[in-house]
């Protein structure tokens, strides 16, 4: 399904809304079923960051919605629950770097029109989230990343620029494919794209209490000690666990999740 959601004459490209195949509001009912055949959602533009198959607002605590059964997806957002029982699965992070404001995109000077790069940028060493981060007050431009997840299908998100504050974007990105640079506001205006310490997750969540333990590697003892699952970050939505700030240059978790 795709919308069409008017034209922006000054940067001379349509403005479009979400995509879905299907949007799925919960009304407390019986799940819906659906099985076989295929679900193609598209966009017109590769800018789209709200892209999904299925896109469902749940009302109903601990209750699937949804259940499928042989249907084919180009792309989904969430988990899609399948009518057995979860299971515990166990992800390793491998040597990641602390989180930087410039670790993808140094400070790069804006123009007086967009600036699409494909090159010179350094790609995720994990599969993490990304920041932008401004160099003045007034800057509120939008930065859109477009890379891969972890599935190899294409994705994209806009994050709005707050003065020179490091902003965190939502979507965990395995590759990157195209920055897009905003125009500027003002005269030597600068942005610079980083890495958080958000992680991704290659399962989806039901709720932030699927994480149910997490750890690091201890590299004096070169064992992984187990943390306090109050200490670390879970974003059920984007599926991504954020262990915070560490003190070394490289650090490895493994995180274990119950998973639809």
């Amino acid at each position: 399904l795709v919308a069409d959601g008017g034209y922006d004459s000054q940067h001379n490209h349509r403005l479009l809304r979400d995509k879905y195949g299907i949007d799925f509001n919960g009304s407390g009912g019986p799940p819906y079923t659906l099985v076989g055949g295929s679900i193609v959602t598209s966009a017109a533009s590769d800018r789209q960051t709200r892209v999904y198959d299925i896109d469902v607002t749940k009302d109903v605590v601990d209750a699937p919605e949804v259940l499928i059964s042989g249907t084919e997806f180009s792309k989904w957002h969430g988990p899609v629950f399948a009518a057995f029982s979860p299971r515990t699965v166990t992800q390793r992070i491998l040597a990641a770097t602390n989180g930087s404001a410039t670790a993808t995109l140094g400070a790069t000077a804006l123009m007086s029109l967009e600036n699409p790069i494909d090159t010179g940028f350094n790609p995720p060493d994990v599969y993490r989230a990304l920041s932008v981060k401004g160099n003045q007050a007034g800057m509120n431009q939008t930065v859109i990343i477009i890379g891969t997840n972890w599935a190899g299908a294409q994705i994209a998100e806009g994050i709005q620029l707050n003065n020179s504050t490091e902003v965190f974007g939502d979507k965990p990105f395995l590759t990157i494919k195209t920055i897009v640079l905003p125009a500027q506001n003002n005269f030597g205006e600068t942005v610079s794209v980083g890495r958080t310490n958000k992680f991704g997750l290659y399962y989806p969540l039901f709720e932030d209490t699927d994480v149910i333990e997490w750890s690091k590697l201890d590299t004096t003892t070169d064992s992984y000690v187990v943390q306090t699952l109050g200490s670390l970050g879970v974003d059920e939505t984007w599926a991504t666990v954020d262990p915070g700030s560490f003190g070394v240059a490289l650090e490895s978790f493994t995180f274990s999740v119950l998973t639809p």
